[in-house]
């Protein structure tokens, strides 16, 4: 990653090998955080290269751990996600971060200092999905809106079962049909949506969904990257919609990756919109369940307070989800055998859905994609089994890379199965 940003890294395996190893040239060093170095190594460090970075990393699945994380003597610390192109922003933004400050006015760190346990505690606690409490009819559209100061939550209520069609997302377990008539309840123009969820569930997908629900796609879903949030934009497009009498969605994107200045400009454009008397617009924010830990400075109050005046709704974890495995995994291949017509494979077997919905507690959606992705390109056989499933279901970075490097290798070498 580092080499795709455009430096040159040079890998030592312990603070003595560094220290001999560091020139009089300044450079930037990156510390793996479970190295634990001691206070003493890093004055070391600090003393051989006065006007470098030091910055600290750790991996996020390995954040979950009991075991503090000593945070002095570092110029910054970051958690790095299993994704690769957010892991090289993050690399890339702490870099950035370090440069642009002097080492005067630096703090230790760029983000909220994640402390001593990625606990679900700081997290905002999502209602149980068993639990359905009773709640007054929804007022038509147009009527007024609830007051911006007190907070609402619109969790699964217990109406009457309808048919619900979803577009975007695989809805057949009752809990999925469940959140998607949530969805389609929503809330109203000038309101803002959070939608929680575990490590890998499908936020944007679900952000989709909610767009399909809202208007059929008549308007599409608008995105704008966490990194390019201003207020005049906002502004702008709900003049626009009011112009077009035309009510839109806009997805900002995962809240670890907003700053505090994005943060502020959602805050203001919140007050912005309260003072409308016909708001067209709707913001909808993705929130992972426990990513606190790896939040930038200052972006945990202010979220809280969008929260508070948010709608927010959990999307349910895939492994309370049985029935909607086996769709995910069929739409799947048949999207990519659309798009790859050269695949060999051309079914999924019954025993590895199986399989998959025996180890679903194991299983996020963003993995089984991933799983079911490099199992389609690698296989050698015209199905995929229990066995390619075992074979090919490495997640991590490095085996991710690996993995895909072997099947562009591999197809484009010779094209003989191609249908061209």
């Amino acid at each position: 990653m580092l080499r795709d940003l455009g430096y040159t890294p040079t890998f030592h395996e312990d603070a003595k090998k560094l220290l001999g190893a560091l020139s009089e040239t300044p450079s930037d060093l990156l510390i793996d955080l479970s190295c634990e170095l001691s206070e003493i190594e890093l004055e070391r460090l600090k003393a051989a290269q006065p006007t470098a970075n030091l910055i600290g990393f750790q991996h996020y699945s390995e954040s979950n751990t009991g075991n503090e994380i000593k945070a002095q003597g570092y110029t910054a610390l970051i958690i790095l996600p299993s994704h690769a192109e957010r892991a090289k922003a993050r690399l890339k933004n702490a870099f950035r971060n370090s440069t642009n400050e002097s080492s005067s006015s630096r703090s230790w760190a760029t983000r909220a200092p994640f402390g001593n346990t990625r606990s679900t505690g700081t997290a905002k606690t999502p209602r149980p999905f068993g639990t359905r409490p009773s709640y007054g009819t929804r007022p038509p559209f147009g009527s007024n809106r609830p007051s911006s100061s007190s907070k609402t939550s619109r969790p699964f209520a217990n109406k009457p079962k309808v048919d619900i069609h979803a577009r975007y997302l695989a809805a057949y377990s009752p809990i999925a049909k469940d959140f998607v008539q949530a969805l389609k309840e929503g809330c109203t123009p000038g309101s803002t949506l959070v939608l929680t969820g575990e490590e890998g569930a499908e936020h944007e997908l679900a952000a989709r969904e909610f767009n399909y629900q809202f208007n059929q796609d008549a308007t599409p879903l608008h995105t704008i990257p966490s990194n390019n949030i201003c207020i005049k934009e906002l502004e702008q497009m709900e003049k626009n919609a009011n112009k077009a009498k035309q009510p839109i969605n806009c997805y900002l994107g995962r809240t670890d990756d907003f700053s505090e200045e994005s943060m502020e400009q959602i805050k203001l454009f919140q007050q912005y919109l309260d003072n409308l008397r016909n708001p067209h617009m709707q913001l909808i924010i993705a929130h992972e369940h426990g990513s606190e830990t790896c939040f930038h400075r200052g972006v945990e109050a202010s979220f809280k307070a969008v929260q508070a005046k948010a709608v927010t709704l959990t999307i349910p974890p895939l492994r309370a989800r049985v029935e909607d495995i086996a769709p995910v995994c069929h739409t799947l291949l048949g999207t990519l055998r659309c798009a790859h017509p050269f695949l060999l494979v051309h079914y999924i077997s019954n025993a590895a859905i199986e399989h998959l919905v025996e180890h679903r507690s194991e299983l996020s959606y963003a993995k089984l994609v991933r799983l079911l992705r490099n199992a389609v390109a690698l296989s050698q056989r015209n199905s995929i089994g229990v066995e390619e499933i075992k074979n090919y279901g490495e997640s991590d970075v490095v085996n991710q890379h690996l993995l895909e490097t072997m099947a562009d290798e591999q197809f484009f070498k010779d094209q003989q199965s191609a249908n061209f």
